[in-house]
């Protein structure tokens, strides 16, 4: 099946594919990187399946967080993209670097999805924090508590590594 996802003229068999694959394999981890190339098809509708079916695998889809991350700048693919990320609560600590980027992005979603899975990675942002503070003094009120937060979180996370 993945075989033909990436073969497969047809847009809507593109997207039935993808949904396929998901459900057939049942390590789901293991069908993110057949559906992570999906979400720059050149079909909406491919790309909207794609970030749906990721959202629905949850935290098995962490590894496909950096590309979704990154297509947030696209419009048309921010709803679904979105959705699917609040989904997803953990991404690899690689994506760290991507995330430091995206705290400085213009765009609001980017931005909010960065500070997010900081916090959430607790000790393993630390490479973040230069960066959250610096962030403190320039974002929006609606985003200080937030960013307050996600220091004070992966601060937290790291006394306690310390400490053991």
């Amino acid at each position: 099946l993945v075989e033909r996802l990436a073969e497969e003229p047809k847009a809507s068999s593109r997207a039935a594919l993808i949904k396929a694959i998901a459900a057939i394999e049942s390590r789901k981890q293991n069908v993110v990187p057949s559906i992570v190339p999906s979400l720059a098809d050149d079909d909406w509708d491919v790309r909207r399946v794609a970030a749906e079916t990721l959202g629905d695998l949850e935290d098995d889809a962490q590894e496909a967080v950096p590309a979704m991350f990154e297509r947030l700048t696209n419009e048309e693919d921010r709803p679904a993209l979105v959705r699917a990320l609040r989904r997803i609560d953990v991404a690899p600590v690689e994506a760290v670097p991507l995330f430091i980027d995206g705290l400085r992005s213009e765009h609001r979603y980017q931005k909010y999805f960065a500070i997010r899975f900081l916090k959430e990675m607790g000790a393993d942002a630390a490479q973040a924090l230069p960066a959250l503070r610096e962030q403190l003094a320039l974002v929006p009120q609606r985003y200080r508590d937030d960013v307050q937060e996600t220091i004070d979180a992966i601060e937290a996370a790291s006394s306690e590594e310390d400490a053991d």
